[in-house]
């Protein structure tokens, strides 16, 4: 079972400011974390520990995290993906109603809630 607990701001790669970050627990034990951008460019941003990949983990983190955006009435948010990131492909391509704008390096995948 997956539960998002709110934290406070998770350092990452990217200089992108999200609305709200997350710690994610499986049971006890932190496998990853999570942000969203609400206020101003409605981005998603989602991380699960390699050693817990492989077990629907990222599938059900995608599907809380989009649940948070409908609790603000958002009807479209954008993902950006390193091209490389295969499984993060895989979630959203089992999801209808995208477009994917690419570059040499990442795609972004909007996403029509």
């Amino acid at each position: 079972m997956i539960i998002l607990k709110q934290s406070e701001f998770i350092p990452m790669n990217n200089n992108l400011i999200y609305d709200f970050y997350y710690k994610v627990f499986n049971d006890d034990k932190c496998i990853g974390y999570a942000c969203i951008s609400i206020n101003s460019n409605n981005m998603l941003y989602m991380f699960i520990d390699d050693k817990y990949r492989g077990f629907n983990f990222g599938n059900i983190l995608f599907d809380l995290l989009i649940g948070e955006f409908k609790k603000y009435n958002i009807k479209k948010i954008s993902i950006l993906i390193d091209k490389d990131n295969i499984q993060m492909r895989r979630i959203i391509s089992h999801k209808k109603n995208f477009k994917v704008i690419g570059n040499i390096n990442f795609e972004i995948y909007e996403l029509f809630l």
